[in-house]
């Protein structure tokens, strides 16, 4: 798990909680087609609390030390923010 697949749209989904101010205690979970991924439950994001998250900002990154040798591409479509789980949508056949 882990690994998203060439040329298949699939569903990543975050979540992110911020810790209690001075406490290792904040979340980060991902999912990748509606199965968990990702999970860090002692995640410490701030010292007080009138630090908040303000922005959203998508970052990609292909992981590893070595140079690319070729160029990739990458899709992004149906980009939600929400307060709420959205889950994967219907895949079409």
């Amino acid at each position: 798990m882990g690994f998203l697949e060439n040329n298949r749209w699939c569903c990543i989904e975050q979540y992110v909680r911020l810790n209690t101010p001075g406490q290792p205690d904040g979340v980060l979970r991902g999912w990748v087609d509606g199965q968990l991924a990702f999970e860090k439950t002692d995640a410490r994001f701030r010292a007080v609390d009138r630090l908040k998250i303000e922005a959203v900002w998508i970052n990609v990154h292909l992981g590893g030390t070595w140079t690319a040798e070729q160029d990739y591409h990458l899709y992004l479509d149906e980009v939600v923010i929400s307060k709420q789980p959205i889950g994967p949508l219907g895949r079409e056949k």
